[in-house]
Parts: C-alpha cells; sequence; structure tokens
C-alpha cells in the first residue's frame, strides 16, 4: 500500500512540475528584437530621443521656437462646427484653407486661411462618399482630397466651384489604419490579413490613385507566429516625402523607423535610444491563446505621430507615459524628433510639445487637449 502511495504521489509532483514548466513556457513577453524585421539585412542607426549637447540651433528650431499662433478652432461650448468630436487627420490647400476629419461626426470640417468655418462635406452612412469609419486625410498635387474608411475605401473629393463634392470610391484590400501619397501612388498602412498560415504578412500596401489599382505590397510585420501578437505589434504609422521618394513607416509600440524607396525597398532603420516598451505577454491557457498588456513600476514610451515636412525631413513624435494604468492627460508628455528622411539621422529635438496634426511650409497646426481637455486645433504661422 504504502508503495502505491508512493508512486501516486511521485506521479502528483511530475505532473505538477510539467504544469509549472508547461506555463513558463507558455508565457512569452514581447517585443523581442529577434522578431524585427530587417535587423540581419541591414544595420539599424540609433538615434537619441534626448537633446543633443549643443548650443546650435536648426533653422525649424527656431522658426518653431519663434512661431506665434495665429488662431483656434474648437470650443468646449458654442455652435456645433465649433464642437470637435475627435480630430482624426487635418490637411490645408494652397490657399491655406483648413479641412478637419472629424471621426465622430463622419465629416469633413472645411475653415478659411483665419479659421472661420464655411462648410462641412461628407455624413456617415454606406453610400458612395459617406463615412462609416474614417480614419486618415490626405491631399494631392492637384488638390483632390481622399479620405481612408476603415470600411476598405478610401473616398475621392474634387474641388468643385469652390466646394468639394464626392468624385469616386476606391476600393481596397486591407483596413487602413493611415495613408499617404507620393508620385500618383497611395500608400496605405495596415497589416494585410491572410487566411493561410505561413504566408508573409505586409504593412504597406501601394495603389495606382488614378483608379485604386493594387499595385504591390511591401513593409514585413512583427515575425512572430503568433498572429494576435503580430496583430498587435505590427500597428504602426506611415508618412511619404517626395523630395527623397521616400516611404516611412513606424511600430507604435517599439521604437523602430524604417525607411523604403517608392518601390518597397528598406533603406535604412533608426532605432529611438532610450525607449521603454510596455510589455505585452503572450499566454497559452486551457480556453487557448491569448494575449495582455502588462502594468509597469516605470514609465513606458510610444511612436504617435509621423509627419513629412516641405523639406525632405519627417518630424517624428514619441510620447512618455507615466506608469501604471490610470493615466492622467496632463501627465502626458510629447518629445518631437527631426529626421532627414533620406537617411534616418536625427537632425534635432523640436519644441513641439502637443500632438502635431499637420506641417506645411508656412503654418503647423497642433492638437491642444493636452492644455484646453477637450478637441482644439491650433493654427501656427512659422
Amino acid at each position: 500500500m504504502s508503495r502505491t502511495i508512493t508512486v501516486i504521489i511521485q506521479i502528483g509532483l511530475m505532473q505538477l512540475l510539467l504544469v509549472i514548466y508547461s506555463y513558463a513556457q507558455a508565457n512569452i513577453e514581447h517585443p523581442q528584437e529577434k522578431y524585427i524585421p530587417y535587423l540581419d539585412k541591414i544595420e539599424e542607426r540609433v538615434i537619441s530621443l534626448l537633446p543633443k549637447n549643443n548650443s546650435g540651433q536648426s533653422i525649424i528650431k527656431s522658426k518653431i521656437h519663434n512661431a506665434k499662433q495665429i488662431y483656434q478652432i474648437g470650443q468646449k461650448e458654442g455652435p456645433s462646427y465649433q464642437i470637435i468630436g475627435r480630430i482624426t487627420s487635418i490637411v490645408t490647400d494652397q490657399e491655406n484653407n483648413i479641412y478637419l476629419l472629424d471621426s465622430r461626426k463622419n465629416t469633413v470640417l472645411v475653415y478659411n486661411s483665419i479659421g472661420k468655418y464655411l462648410y462641412q462635406f461628407g455624413r456617415g452612412g454606406r453610400g458612395p462618399g459617406e463615412f462609416q469609419s474614417p480614419i486618415d486625410m490626405a491631399i494631392d498635387e492637384e488638390g483632390n482630397i481622399y479620405v481612408a474608411d476603415r470600411f476598405y475605401l478610401i473616398h475621392k473629393f474634387e474641388n468643385q466651384n469652390g466646394r468639394y463634392t464626392h468624385k469616386i470610391d476606391i476600393q481596397i484590400n486591407v483596413i487602413p489604419d493611415e495613408f499617404c501619397i507620393m508620385k500618383k501612388r497611395i500608400y496605405v498602412r495596415g497589416l494585410k490579413a491572410e487566411r493561410n498560415e505561413g504566408q508573409s504578412y505586409n504593412t504597406i500596401h501601394a495603389y495606382q490613385l488614378s483608379d485604386g489599382e493594387h499595385l504591390f505590397s511591401f513593409g514585413e510585420s512583427y515575425q512572430t507566429e503568433n498572429i494576435m501578437v503580430k496583430k498587435q505589434l505590427s500597428d504602426g504609422k506611415i508618412a511619404c516625402d517626395s523630395s527623397s521618394e521616400t516611404v516611412m513607416s513606424t511600430f507604435d509600440m517599439m521604437p523602430y523607423i524604417f525607411g523604403y524607396t517608392g518601390l518597397g525597398n528598406i533603406k535604412w532603420i533608426s532605432k529611438i535610444e532610450p525607449f521603454q516598451t510596455r510589455p505585452v505577454i503572450e499566454k497559452f491557457g486551457a480556453t487557448g491563446p491569448s494575449i495582455t498588456f502588462e502594468s509597469t513600476e516605470y514609465p513606458t514610451n510610444d511612436i504617435e505621430k509621423i509627419h513629412a515636412t516641405t523639406d525632405g525631413n519627417i518630424i517624428v513624435q514619441v510620447s512618455h507615459s507615466p506608469r501604471g494604468r490610470n493615466i492622467d492627460i496632463k501627465d502626458l508628455k510629447i518629445i518631437s524628433l527631426f529626421i532627414d528622411s533620406d537617411t534616418g539621422i536625427k537632425l534635432d529635438n523640436l519644441k513641439l510639445n502637443s500632438p502635431l496634426l499637420f506641417f506645411g511650409k508656412e503654418r503647423f497646426y497642433v492638437n491642444g487637449f493636452l492644455n484646453y481637455q477637450y478637441p482644439t486645433v491650433l493654427a501656427y504661422e512659422l
């Protein structure tokens, strides 16, 4: 009898050790550098998140420092066109008219060069030119405006007699996160969901601007085999610079910026340091695989936005969030980096402490919600 009990105890201990071992093996922390694409093909360039230790000041930094606020759009109370639901994207035309995509109201609000409301176009719905889930906006060289919708669409609007009207809807084969326009092509940022296991996942998809024909896809995703982790960590931003013919992309939760040619070949990789990532835990339990976000005892960073400027450079904005889950918006900090789009070399840190919405030749626009606690566009003249 005692031998039987001993055997049972030994079996129980082995099973317990197996469970503990399996649990340890099943919980994997991400991101991991081995899953970052291209690092085996091209050497990364490290760029500092911290300001340079010199007294020099770039021209763009000086202009931003001396920029004057010229108007504000958005109020806490007032007419409906002054109460903004959610500022999703902004573009401007050659006359400095401003076009504001409000994804909560499913419309584009139009203001003149001094911030006076003019009209709006687009509305919620499923018909031609109607928005279901608008996510981003861009303007081409001819002044046509494009609005990306997460329901696999890009809406094109043309200016006719001083007002924008719907022209066509371009069907795309990916859910867009962001997009940009360069050299008669639309570059859409979004992970292409493949049904077959083992296929590669691309994050950037090029379409013909004229008719929406899909041309090619590129931009490797985070390389883990777990689809849930891949989708979460492959989210990112995109910007196009026509002067250097460079398409730039990021991963939101990781410190990497990728520069590609217009044909999708990798040109450079820059890594921001220091950069604290928030851990994503890959789990395998009795009910199947899952992922969780770990609360940290230290501040974390995310890449919030990437903007192309008119002089062949980009502005990358990195957020600095306090530790823990309950974050007070007043404690959120924005750090802005000025980077050469052709090489990925950091040129300077900029004194842009608010989320940048649009950066043009004469003006730039920021979201003032960090100061006002409600959606506000602040326009500055360079």
